[in-house]
Protein backbone atom coordinates (compact mmCIF):
# COMPACT_ATOMS: atom_id res chain seq x y z
CA UNK A 1 0.00 0.00 0.00
CA UNK A 2 1.54 3.23 -0.37
CA UNK A 3 0.80 7.13 0.89
CA UNK A 4 -0.58 9.48 -1.97
CA UNK A 5 1.40 12.48 -0.96
CA UNK A 6 4.50 10.10 -0.51
CA UNK A 7 3.64 8.55 -4.01
CA UNK A 8 3.74 11.88 -5.31
CA UNK A 9 6.66 13.53 -4.72
CA UNK A 10 8.47 9.93 -5.13
CA UNK A 11 7.01 10.40 -8.93
CA UNK A 12 8.08 13.42 -9.34
CA UNK A 13 11.45 12.43 -8.67
CA UNK A 14 11.39 9.59 -10.42
CA UNK A 15 10.24 11.51 -13.56
CA UNK A 16 12.94 14.06 -12.98
CA UNK A 17 15.49 11.29 -13.21
CA UNK A 18 13.34 9.45 -16.35
CA UNK A 19 14.20 12.51 -18.14
CA UNK A 20 17.90 12.65 -17.26
CA UNK A 21 18.32 8.98 -18.66
CA UNK A 22 16.31 9.27 -21.73
CA UNK A 23 18.73 11.92 -22.95
CA UNK A 24 21.84 9.93 -22.04
CA UNK A 25 20.31 7.23 -23.93
CA UNK A 26 20.43 9.19 -26.95
CA UNK A 27 22.61 11.47 -27.10
CA UNK A 28 21.29 14.85 -29.16
CA UNK A 29 17.66 13.67 -28.12
CA UNK A 30 14.83 15.65 -26.91
CA UNK A 31 12.32 14.53 -24.24
CA UNK A 32 9.22 17.00 -24.09
CA UNK A 33 6.67 16.04 -21.28
CA UNK A 34 3.25 15.22 -21.67
CA UNK A 35 0.87 18.71 -21.21
CA UNK A 36 -1.67 16.09 -18.77
CA UNK A 37 0.38 15.80 -16.26
CA UNK A 38 -1.72 12.80 -14.99
CA UNK A 39 0.01 11.29 -17.42
CA UNK A 40 3.41 10.19 -17.11
CA UNK A 41 4.59 10.29 -20.52
CA UNK A 42 7.21 11.74 -22.71
CA UNK A 43 7.83 12.33 -26.61
CA UNK A 44 11.71 11.50 -26.89
CA UNK A 45 12.52 12.53 -30.02
CA UNK A 46 15.98 11.18 -31.50
CA UNK A 47 17.53 10.94 -35.12
CA UNK A 48 15.74 7.56 -36.24
CA UNK A 49 11.90 9.73 -35.11
CA UNK A 50 9.58 10.36 -32.14
CA UNK A 51 8.65 8.13 -29.81
CA UNK A 52 5.90 8.36 -26.60
CA UNK A 53 7.66 6.73 -23.85
CA UNK A 54 5.45 5.72 -20.69
CA UNK A 55 6.99 5.82 -17.37
CA UNK A 56 6.17 3.41 -14.17
CA UNK A 57 7.89 3.63 -11.10
CA UNK A 58 8.05 1.63 -7.97
CA UNK A 59 9.83 1.50 -4.53
CA UNK A 60 11.03 -1.58 -4.63
CA UNK A 61 13.31 -3.54 -6.87
CA UNK A 62 11.05 -7.24 -6.97
CA UNK A 63 11.78 -8.90 -9.72
CA UNK A 64 8.58 -8.57 -11.65
CA UNK A 65 6.93 -6.04 -13.40
CA UNK A 66 3.30 -5.05 -12.77
CA UNK A 67 1.49 -5.17 -15.96
CA UNK A 68 -1.86 -2.73 -14.82
CA UNK A 69 -4.44 -4.14 -16.60
CA UNK A 70 -7.19 -2.48 -14.47
CA UNK A 71 -6.59 1.55 -12.97
CA UNK A 72 -9.20 1.40 -10.49
CA UNK A 73 -11.00 -1.33 -9.31
CA UNK A 74 -14.10 0.73 -8.93
CA UNK A 75 -14.84 2.79 -11.56
CA UNK A 76 -13.09 -0.37 -13.96
CA UNK A 77 -10.85 2.48 -15.87
CA UNK A 78 -8.59 -0.03 -17.76
CA UNK A 79 -4.66 0.25 -16.93
CA UNK A 80 -1.46 1.27 -18.57
CA UNK A 81 -1.03 -2.10 -20.06
CA UNK A 82 -4.38 -1.68 -21.96
CA UNK A 83 -4.86 1.87 -23.15
CA UNK A 84 -1.56 3.19 -23.45
CA UNK A 85 -0.56 4.71 -27.05
CA UNK A 86 3.25 4.84 -26.00
CA UNK A 87 6.04 2.78 -27.83
CA UNK A 88 8.32 2.43 -24.84
CA UNK A 89 7.74 2.15 -21.64
CA UNK A 90 10.79 3.16 -18.81
CA UNK A 91 9.91 1.20 -15.92
CA UNK A 92 12.03 2.15 -12.33
CA UNK A 93 12.54 0.35 -9.35
CA UNK A 94 14.17 1.68 -6.48
CA UNK A 95 13.93 4.52 -3.84
CA UNK A 96 15.68 8.03 -4.20
CA UNK A 97 16.22 7.57 0.06
CA UNK A 98 17.28 4.18 0.38
CA UNK A 99 21.09 3.38 0.66
CA UNK A 100 20.41 0.82 -2.76
CA UNK A 101 20.76 1.11 -6.32
CA UNK A 102 17.61 2.35 -8.75
CA UNK A 103 16.87 -0.17 -11.74
CA UNK A 104 15.63 1.25 -15.14
CA UNK A 105 14.15 -0.85 -17.43
CA UNK A 106 13.00 0.42 -21.28
CA UNK A 107 10.49 -2.13 -22.76
CA UNK A 108 9.24 -2.29 -26.30
CA UNK A 109 4.99 -2.57 -25.94
CA UNK A 110 4.08 -4.35 -28.87
CA UNK A 111 6.50 -6.72 -27.82
CA UNK A 112 5.43 -7.06 -24.30
CA UNK A 113 1.42 -6.99 -25.48
CA UNK A 114 2.68 -10.06 -28.21
CA UNK A 115 4.44 -11.94 -25.49
CA UNK A 116 0.85 -11.27 -23.49
CA UNK A 117 -1.25 -12.16 -26.57
CA UNK A 118 0.57 -15.79 -26.98
CA UNK A 119 0.57 -16.60 -23.42
CA UNK A 120 -3.16 -16.16 -23.84
CA UNK A 121 -3.41 -18.20 -26.89
CA UNK A 122 -1.50 -21.29 -25.91
CA UNK A 123 -3.01 -21.04 -22.49
CA UNK A 124 -6.50 -20.84 -23.76
CA UNK A 125 -5.33 -24.22 -26.68
CA UNK A 126 -4.76 -25.94 -22.57
CA UNK A 127 -7.25 -24.72 -20.31
CA UNK A 128 -10.06 -23.96 -23.03
CA UNK A 129 -11.98 -22.82 -20.11
CA UNK A 130 -9.44 -19.94 -18.80
CA UNK A 131 -10.06 -16.02 -18.94
CA UNK A 132 -7.19 -14.38 -20.34
CA UNK A 133 -6.18 -12.47 -17.39
CA UNK A 134 -5.96 -15.42 -14.83
CA UNK A 135 -4.25 -17.84 -17.40
CA UNK A 136 -1.64 -14.64 -17.89
CA UNK A 137 -1.46 -14.44 -14.20
CA UNK A 138 -1.16 -18.75 -14.00
CA UNK A 139 1.64 -18.57 -16.41
CA UNK A 140 3.06 -15.76 -15.00
CA UNK A 141 3.17 -16.12 -11.27
CA UNK A 142 3.74 -19.75 -11.29
CA UNK A 143 7.10 -19.15 -13.31
CA UNK A 144 7.74 -16.81 -9.90
CA UNK A 145 5.65 -20.01 -7.60
CA UNK A 146 3.64 -16.38 -6.27
CA UNK A 147 0.09 -16.35 -5.81
CA UNK A 148 -3.01 -15.36 -7.06
CA UNK A 149 -3.97 -11.85 -9.27
CA UNK A 150 -1.74 -8.99 -7.76
CA UNK A 151 -2.85 -5.44 -6.50
CA UNK A 152 -1.86 -2.48 -5.60
CA UNK A 153 -3.68 0.22 -3.07
CA UNK A 154 -3.05 3.71 -3.18
CA UNK A 155 -4.41 5.26 0.05
CA UNK A 156 -5.16 9.06 1.28
CA UNK A 157 -5.42 9.60 4.91
CA UNK A 158 -5.38 6.29 5.82
CA UNK A 159 -8.34 4.84 4.22
CA UNK A 160 -7.58 2.89 0.57
CA UNK A 161 -8.28 5.69 -2.19
CA UNK A 162 -8.83 3.34 -5.10
CA UNK A 163 -6.85 -0.58 -6.04
CA UNK A 164 -5.36 -1.07 -9.09
CA UNK A 165 -4.92 -4.43 -10.44
CA UNK A 166 -2.89 -6.50 -13.10
CA UNK A 167 -0.55 -8.88 -13.96
CA UNK A 168 3.08 -9.83 -12.73
CA UNK A 169 5.88 -10.18 -15.39
CA UNK A 170 9.25 -11.86 -14.14
CA UNK A 171 11.96 -9.52 -15.37
CA UNK A 172 13.84 -12.53 -16.55
CA UNK A 173 11.03 -13.56 -18.82
CA UNK A 174 10.53 -10.22 -20.67
CA UNK A 175 14.53 -10.28 -21.23
CA UNK A 176 14.44 -14.04 -22.70
CA UNK A 177 11.39 -12.86 -24.81
CA UNK A 178 13.38 -10.09 -26.16
CA UNK A 179 11.01 -7.37 -24.52
CA UNK A 180 13.72 -5.33 -22.53
CA UNK A 181 15.53 -2.97 -24.69
CA UNK A 182 17.77 -1.74 -22.34
CA UNK A 183 18.59 -2.16 -18.42
CA UNK A 184 20.12 0.83 -16.38
CA UNK A 185 21.52 1.03 -12.80
CA UNK A 186 22.16 3.69 -11.25
CA UNK A 187 24.04 3.25 -8.14
CA UNK A 188 23.42 4.87 -5.09
CA UNK A 189 25.45 7.88 -4.23
CA UNK A 190 24.75 8.68 -0.55
CA UNK A 191 23.11 11.16 1.35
Amino acid sequence: MGDYRKDLQFGRKALAEAECLLLQLSHGSHVIRSQDRRIHEFTWSRADGEQRVLVRVERQYTGNFFLETKANNTTQRPGWMVDTRANLVLYGFGTHEENSPRHWYLLEVTMLRGLMESAIKSIAEAVPDASPCSALNSLFLALRRANSNKHSDTLRGGTIRYRSSGILLPIYVAEQAGVVLHHVVIPYRGA
